[in-house]
């Protein structure tokens, strides 16, 4: 039992961390569907730092801060240009994939899957299964998540971007800067977003290939509609996802031949839109934002 605990959580550590980014944006009153895009590049840069040097803390580094400036850029898109976030997350999204590929193809000449021989610490090592093979990042992350939450729902900076969030207007009447909160909630995702990219390609399988985000990003911005952009709800949502991708992976290797490969594999996905299509049906329509209020008055 304590191993198939063990196997959801690495599965679902990615998901979760993306979760939380987009938790704190929607908190602040932005759709944020480029978190696919900046997992893309955390997990791109942080195998090609730790191939390079040799060293993982420069690595993850180096992930969260190009994820946190690709942030910044998405804020001043959206709230200094008026840019609709919905089609600018779509651009982040498309700049992750295509990027990347640019990015392998000027550093090593050829596109192609980048391996590292150094990976994220594993904490129980010398554990057998799935156990020992949870890296610092994991189990790190229920911390994060409390944390997190912790941020959002008692200290006066997260109650100011919630208020952002739900009464832009009123934030503003309270003397509250609207720009710098939503500046605030993105940054932050954004080194969420580094750390869950560094955790997709280096806490397990210590490489980088193209693509490897594979809707993870979407995936996690449904867990925080079904959270309703709570923290902790977003990480039980992710989680849920994390599980059923899980058992996605257990079945190929389990039920091979009785249940087809290609319906295993679309699990996550149909489980994703599932939930979403009951979630909405349950709370009505969500509730959509004037994109009038991103200007900072």
């Amino acid at each position: 039992m304590i191993d198939v605990i063990a196997a959801v959580w690495q599965s679902a550590t990615p998901l979760v961390l993306a979760a939380l980014a987009g938790a704190l944006a929607q908190r602040a009153g932005i759709w944020h569907l480029g978190l696919g895009g900046l997992m893309s590049i955390g997990a791109m840069l942080s195998v090609v730092l730790a191939k390079e040097t040799g060293n993982i803390p420069i690595a993850l580094i180096g992930a969260c801060f190009a994820a946190t400036v690709v942030s910044a850029l998405m804020w001043f898109v959206i709230v200094k240009l008026s840019a609709n976030p919905i089609i600018v997350g779509i651009g982040v999204n498309a700049l992750g994939l295509g990027g990347t590929i640019l990015g392998i193809v000027a550093i090593y000449g050829a596109e192609g899957t980048v391996k590292s021989d150094v990976g994220i610490p594993r904490v129980f090592d010398a554990v057998p299964g799935p156990v020992g093979q949870l890296s610092l990042i994991a189990v790190a992350t229920p911390f994060l998540a409390v944390l997190v939450w912790w941020f959002v729902c008692r200290t006066r900076i997260g109650l100011q971007i919630t208020a952002t969030g739900d009464f832009p207007f009123a934030a503003r009447s309270a003397g509250i800067s609207t720009s710098r909160m939503r500046l605030y909630a993105l940054l932050l995702g954004g080194v969420l977003c580094g750390l869950s990219g560094a955790e997709l390609s280096l806490g397990t399988l210590q490489s980088f290939s193209p693509g490897m985000e594979a809707g993870r990003g979407l995936i996690a911005f449904a867990a925080v509609i079904l959270g309703a952009a709570h923290p902790l709800g977003s990480v039980a949502a992710a989680v849920f996802f994390g599980a059923v991708n899980y058992f996605g992976i257990w079945a190929q290797l389990n039920w091979r031949g009785v249940v087809p490969t290609e319906f295993m594999l679309m699990l996550p996905y149909i489980v994703t839109i599932i939930a979403v299509v009951i979630t909405a049906r349950v709370r009505g329509a969500s509730k959509s934002f004037n994109l009038v209020e991103m200007r900072d008055g």
